[in-house]
């Protein structure tokens, strides 16, 4: 019994060392089916992907305009083979309007990510209304480099009304698909802090090709909920571009 104490220990110490702010990428997507919850009308029920123009997946972190809160739509994961990088993610969440706060990708599939959004205020920039930009490298090693790139967003307009790049509005119980997202932004002006610079443009587009393949992604959790499944659109912000 002594014998197994220690490596129980090291289990225990490794386990915990684990449990940091940053995360390795899993290579699947957010699962997160709450059938009950959408079932007696609770909660709502998004399927969505987002990705950059070059193929890496992009995190997404939506405002919860009701309640100020704000909440990872989409993931950021590591994928080797194509089929794994065309996951969806499935996010039961409260009813009500969306607006797009955070985007994060990067230039290449692996990495270590930062496990939250950076915290620096996205009004503060004196050259545009869109917010803030991080970038910043994984690895030291200039030949495997992969930059990382966050944009920061007050995510609606001085009104507290119009969405600066994207909405979305879920009514209890609703089963949608938001599309399959593709997402870019630059900086602007001068660098602000070490790795911080204004944001300078945001553009996005959305295509719903992939309905029936959502469909049967959502059919593997719950096949009632994916025959409920139907198109929902996003609405374009005043500042991003197709």
């Amino acid at each position: 019994m002594k014998r197994l104490f220690f490596p129980l220990f090291l289990c225990a110490a490794l386990l915990l060392a684990a449990c940091g702010k940053v995360h390795v990428p899993s290579f699947n997507s957010m699962n997160d089916v709450d059938v009950a919850a959408v079932n007696n009308g609770q909660k709502a029920l998004v399927v969505m992907r987002a990705s950059t123009p070059w193929g890496s997946p992009a995190e997404t972190r939506w405002l919860h305009v009701e309640t100020g809160e704000l909440y990872k739509v989409t993931s950021q994961f590591a994928a080797n083979r194509q089929e794994e990088a065309r996951e969806f993610d499935l996010v039961t969440l409260p009813a009500g309007k969306y607006v797009l706060a955070y985007v994060m990708y990067s230039t290449g599939s692996k990495g270590v990510w930062p496990g939250g959004p950076f915290d620096i205020d996205p009004t503060k920039s004196d050259v545009t209304r869109l917010g803030q930009i991080n970038i910043s490298t994984s690895d030291k090693d200039a030949s495997s480099q992969t930059t990382i790139s966050a944009l920061r967003s007050t995510g609606l307009e001085k009104d507290g009304k119009t969405p600066l790049i994207a909405s979305f509005t879920l009514t209890p119980g609703q089963v949608v698909f938001l599309g399959n997202m593709t997402v870019e932004f630059s900086i602007k002006g001068k660098q602000v802090l070490p790795g911080y610079y204004p944001a300078g443009t945001i553009s996005w587009s959305v295509s719903h090709a992939d309905l029936e393949r959502a469909r049967l992604v959502l059919a593997k959790e719950d096949p009632g909920l994916a025959r409920s499944l139907e198109n929902k659109q996003l609405v374009r912000g005043s500042l991003a571009r197709r």
